[in-house]
């Protein structure tokens, strides 16, 4: 992932809305201005169904079941990476290292001193992606547009945007395909998130640019 931001090589995101519809319904999308400090993207779908609702007003919806996009058009993200601090000065903040090699001197909080290299017992050692704070982060994305569609709804510019340039004899969207598998498991005790053969989760479509931290 991070390889291929680097590149510019991936410019999309696709995460499963949570939770997801029965099979079989629809969602409704519509963007709800009350949510600060931008408007968020919220989608709706009916949940009841039977003769209650027989006749009802074209567009009329019953019983309802909400999920929210994660972030709105506009929003800065920072991306997480295996990364460790290798040392500290008061004027510079830490200087970073990244799982590639590359090294950055990274502005810090006066507090984070004692991090890795404050602390003997672990010196310089490296810390999973979930653990990196935003001021250590080098990756920093702008959300240009955030829609919804069903993953397998996927074109071959989609899969291409996600990093999934194909292989000899894989196509772009198979390879996409193997890549979310690989993240979002079938199996009798999953998430209903993987991409079978029936009807494929529905999935939140986020394009994004990268900016200058």
């Amino acid at each position: 992932v991070v390889r291929n931001i680097l590149s510019g090589a991936r410019t999309e995101d696709r995460r499963p809305v949570k939770p997801q519809p029965e099979p079989g319904h629809t969602l409704h999308t519509h963007w709800n201005d009350s949510w600060k400090p931008r408007p968020r993207l919220r989608a709706s779908w009916e949940y009841w169904s039977g003769p209650v609702f027989d006749g009802r007003p074209e567009g009329h919806l019953g019983g309802l079941c909400r999920a929210v996009a994660p972030w709105s058009p506009g929003d800065v993200l920072y991306v997480r990476e295996t990364w460790r601090s290798v040392g500290w000065r008061p004027e510079n903040g830490h200087w970073i290292e990244y799982a590639d090699g590359v090294k950055r001197w990274a502005d810090a909080p006066a507090d984070t001193l004692s991090i890795d290299v404050a602390n003997p017992a672990h010196p310089e050692r490296w810390r999973p992606s979930i653990h990196m704070p935003k001021w250590a982060a080098r990756i920093h994305l702008r959300v240009l547009s955030v829609g919804v569609e069903r993953v397998g709804d996927i074109t071959e510019a989609g899969a291409r945007a996600e990093g999934c340039a194909g292989r000899p004899g894989i196509h772009p969207i198979a390879e996409f395909r193997e890549l979310w598998n690989r993240i979002y498991p079938a199996s009798k005790d999953a998430k209903p998130w993987a991409w079978c053969d029936k009807e494929t989760p529905w999935v939140w479509v986020t394009k994004f640019e990268r900016v200058t931290p």
